[in-house]
């Protein structure tokens, strides 16, 4: 499912990264000094803002702490609506952490459209702009609203990609979904949202998710023909991640390991380049795109974060010259010699630096071959037949690995 959104994900990123452009040049020619913060455009049909994750500049403080807003985004810059239609609209907010409960909405001209709240009611032809604004009114977004008595278009939604595609809440939080549609200005049908888990996680008919139990979920939101979804990870409520998140790996040091989530849902999800891989001790392990490398012998996390540096994932790695057996490799899968002649298979323990044990050679036909315990292989007789190098580790667990000899006259 996740692999079907590559190109609308690139598209979407696409359009905001177009969005940033315009909100830099405009904010430059207004002469404002301080560079504008990184914004989400989303057009969702809630009321609740989407903080952008960072801004530039120091944020604005008041004299109790509260960060203040120094960017504003509306979800649409024009609508055109009939008389008694209404129409949502949500906003975006920067920097991250900011108080959003004093911005303040107004009409222009209050006798062609009334605001409550994001809400936009059509109330006779005209038109009007539509404004959101800092309560001191130093930062301000608008929306151009006209009001018809004819027919609208209506623009059906063709894509539909969700603001986040990875979130990470305690049990008990709260988090509100938000999206963006495909076209800008397109109408949208009725919108439902789905969780897959409702024991790990709920969501309403507005859009407001609820993380109840430890655990990972995918939410799904739906606007026609179009959907999107998001994998939610529900931490404990101390903090920590839930036993689905967390893998236990282990390299030598001076070595690398590739390092995947074994789910295979994750897979789906964690392919997203904005995912970050950061080690908690880059002095016994550092890690990067899906590589971990042992730098000496301890013990660290390497942490998945999302774009909004939220953790959804958790490796344990122990760093060890001693590790347990994972597998053998052997120099050959298939050796050809003729009779009397012999041919030396090497078979290495995986991972490098694994626990040594005797490595036992197993002859599977007598006839054919024969083979030493230091992996020696004469042939005897015409045939094929495979030999089988094995060992077993310390509690129990056995591992094999198979060679083809052809023995030829």
């Amino acid at each position: 499912m996740r692999k079907t959104k590559t190109n609308r994900r690139t598209r979407g990123a696409a359009t905001v990264l177009a969005a940033l452009l315009l909100t830099i040049a405009a904010l430059l020619t207004s002469c404002i000094k301080d560079d504008p913060p990184q914004s989400t455009v989303t057009a969702v049909p809630t009321l609740s803002p989407t903080v952008s994750e960072a801004s530039t500049g120091s944020p604005e403080t008041t004299d109790d702490g509260i960060v203040r807003i120094r960017f504003l985004k509306l979800s649409k810059t024009g609508i055109t609506m009939k008389v008694g239609s209404t129409e949502r609209l949500s906003f975006s907010a920067a920097p991250a952490g900011v108080d959003i409960s004093g911005v303040v909405w107004r009409v222009d001209d209050p006798t062609v459209a009334e605001v409550n709240n994001g809400i936009v009611t059509a109330l006779s032809v005209g038109k009007t702009y539509v404004r959101l604004s800092r309560d001191d009114g130093e930062v301000e977004a608008k929306c151009e609203v006209v009001v018809t008595d004819g027919d609208v278009l209506v623009i059906p939604v063709t894509d539909l990609t969700l603001s986040k595609w990875t979130m990470a809440l305690t049990a008990g939080e709260t988090a509100q979904l938000s999206y963006e549609v495909f076209p800008v200005n397109a109408v949208e049908k009725e919108t439902k949202y789905k969780s897959g888990n409702q024991n790990i996680a709920t969501v309403d008919a507005a859009g407001k998710v609820t993380a109840v139990a430890p655990g990972v979920v995918v939410l799904t939101v739906t606007s026609g023909s179009a959907s999107d979804s998001c994998l939610l990870v529900v931490r404990q409520a101390n903090g920590e991640m839930p036993a689905a998140a967390v893998q236990t790996v282990m390299v030598g040091p001076g070595m690398q390991k590739e390092i995947s989530v074994s789910n295979e849902l994750y897979k789906n999800y964690l392919g997203i380049s904005t995912i970050k891989y950061v080690s908690t001790n880059e002095a016994v392990v550092k890690a990067s795109a899906g590589r971990i490398s042992g730098v000496k012998d301890g013990v660290a996390e390497v942490h998945l974060r999302n774009s909004f540096n939220e953790t959804i994932y958790v490796f344990k790695v122990t760093v060890s010259l001693d590790l347990p057996i994972e597998g053998i490799k052997l120099n050959k899968t298939r050796a050809e010699i003729k009779v009397g002649q012999s041919v030396q298979l090497t078979a290495t323990l995986l991972p490098e630096g694994a626990r040594q044990k005797r490595i036992e050679w197993i002859c599977e036909n007598k006839e054919v071959y024969s083979v030493t315990q230091d992996g020696v292989v004469t042939g005897v007789g015409r045939g094929e037949a495979r030999v089988t190098a094995y060992v077993k580790d310390e509690n129990g667990k056995s591992f094999t690995k198979t060679c083809l000899i052809v023995v030829t006259d």
